[in-house]
């Protein structure tokens, strides 16, 4: 599974906010209470509307949510539909884990 979590991936990826595009499938609240700087909130309802925007980006794409799985549902979904991303589960722990590489 591509998780920002998996340490193999890690170990080989740019280490920081600037080198991905962050998509954070929270409702529009949940991201205006904390989200990681940068990120762009994109409802996991609005996903499929948002498909073309995603499909054309340049960086590698972390998809990003709460302590639920809707980041790995937003995964599967455009993965299922080519585009490549790497699920990066609950976005306080992947705020953390960018912090830890400066």
């Amino acid at each position: 599974m591509n998780q920002i979590k998996s340490n193999s991936l890690w170990a080989n990826s740019p280490k920081t906010t600037d080198d991905y595009i962050i998509v954070d499938v929270r409702t529009p609240m949940e991201f205006f209470h904390g989200h990681i700087e940068g990120a762009k909130n994109v409802p996991i309802e609005m996903i499929d509307n948002w498909f073309e925007t995603i499909s054309r980006c340049e960086k590698p794409i972390i998809i990003c949510a709460g302590w639920d799985n809707r980041s790995t549902r937003a995964c599967e979904k455009l993965r299922s539909r080519g585009v490549k991303v790497i699920d990066g589960g609950n976005w306080e722990s992947l705020e953390e884990k960018f912090r830890n590489t400066d």
